[in-house]
């Protein structure tokens, strides 16, 4: 007579149980990780669109503008990037893309994941909306001032605010940089080595 093999109740209940409690303990933590991965793919995609337009703005000899779009052929003027943002030659400087203007790459809304905030450049203050970069590669004065810098920061939050916030920081030469806590108080600095927000 054969013997029937298989699992009793009771093991099949304790199994149940244990299943659940390492669900239980792994789920918040791959929430948190997932959040932390979209940060880190708009932060990778934000510096190959800055490197992009370093290297055409040298091999172009010309200025490369990078600005907010939400229609995929104007810049539109948001100041949360994640609306989406292109690269393009600016041969007229003036950060809007004109007639004989080429677009060089067009960058993806990314809004569901949170905002994209650019803060410091020129002295602004989370409202710029383009950024430029002279035929060298370098970080271009948009404001014509003397009293700010063109260096800045991009800030990526979502919905855990600014202590879990990310940024870029780009120097005057136009190398972009992943900003870091300098102060040790939990929330990264921009480039003024200001605490960043996500206003």
């Amino acid at each position: 007579m054969k013997t029937q093999r298989g699992l009793t109740l009771i093991e099949l209940m304790v199994a149940l149980a244990v299943f659940s409690i390492v669900v239980a303990v792994a789920a918040p933590q791959m929430k948190t990780f997932m959040k932390n991965n979209r940060q880190i793919n708009k932060l990778n995609t934000m510096v190959s669109a800055i490197n992009l337009a370093r290297s055409e703005a040298a091999r172009l000899g010309s200025t490369i503008t990078i600005c907010s779009t939400s229609d995929n052929a104007t810049c539109t003027g948001e100041t949360d990037w994640s609306v989406g943002f292109m690269v393009f030659q600016d041969t007229d400087r003036n950060g809007a893309i004109g007639a004989g203007e080429t677009i060089l790459r067009l960058f993806p809304e990314t809004s569901a994941d949170g905002t994209v905030l650019a803060t410091a450049f020129d002295g602004a203050n989370y409202d710029k909306t383009f950024i430029q970069f002279a035929s060298r590669g370098e970080l271009r004065d948009t404001d014509g001032t003397a009293a700010t810098t063109p260096q800045g920061s991009f800030v990526f939050c979502d919905d855990r605010g600014a202590t879990k916030a990310r940024a870029i920081n780009v120097n005057l030469l136009g190398r972009p940089g992943v900003a870091t806590d300098t102060d040790n108080d939990n929330t990264v600095n921009d480039a003024n080595n200001v605490n960043v927000s996500c206003q």
